[in-house]
C-alpha cells in the first residue's frame, strides 16, 4: 500500500494543478507579447509554454520542439517530439505518437480559469487522436 501513495498523491496533486480554461474577451487595448525567444544550442525556436485543461485533466510543457504530456495516469509526463510553426499571435506544434496525430495550439488570447479565476495571456487547445480540448496557457522563461 506505501507504494501507492506517491502515486496516488501525485495524481491528486496533478488533478488539482490542472485547471480549464474559457477564453475571454480583452478588456483594453494593450497588446500582449509571446515569450521572448532564446537561443538553444541546436538553433532551435526555444519557446517555452506550460498549457493546461480539465476534463479530461492535461499539461504540457513546452520547449523548443519537444513537448511533456502530463496526465493523472501519467503524472511524469510522456515526451513527444513536434514540429513547430511560430507565427505574430501564435504558436502551433504538431507530430505523430505512434498512428495518432496531435497538435497544441497556442493562441495569444486572453484566458480565464473557470474553477479558480486565474487569468492567463494564451489560449490553448489540446488535440490528440482528432479529440480537441480546450484550456489556458502560461509563458514561461
Amino acid at each position: 500500500m506505501l507504494k501507492d501513495v506517491p502515486f496516488s498523491l501525485a495524481a491528486a496533486l496533478l488533478m488539482m494543478a490542472m485547471t480549464a480554461c474559457t477564453q475571454s474577451k480583452p478588456s483594453g487595448g494593450a497588446a500582449l507579447a509571446l515569450p521572448s525567444r532564446t537561443a538553444a544550442p541546436s538553433g532551435e525556436d526555444a519557446r517555452q509554454f506550460f498549457a493546461r485543461g480539465n476534463e479530461p485533466f492535461w499539461a504540457i510543457k513546452t520547449n523548443g520542439s519537444t513537448l511533456i504530456w502530463l496526465t493523472p495516469e501519467n503524472p511524469q509526463g510522456k515526451p513527444l517530439r513536434a514540429d513547430q510553426a511560430v507565427s505574430a499571435d501564435k504558436v502551433e506544434y504538431t507530430g505523430k505518437d505512434a498512428d495518432k496525430a496531435f497538435a497544441l495550439l497556442i493562441v495569444q488570447a486572453p484566458c480565464v480559469d473557470t474553477m479558480s479565476g486565474e487569468a492567463f495571456n494564451f489560449t490553448a487547445v489540446w488535440t490528440y487522436a482528432q479529440q480537441s480540448h480546450h484550456g489556458c496557457a502560461a509563458g514561461g522563461e
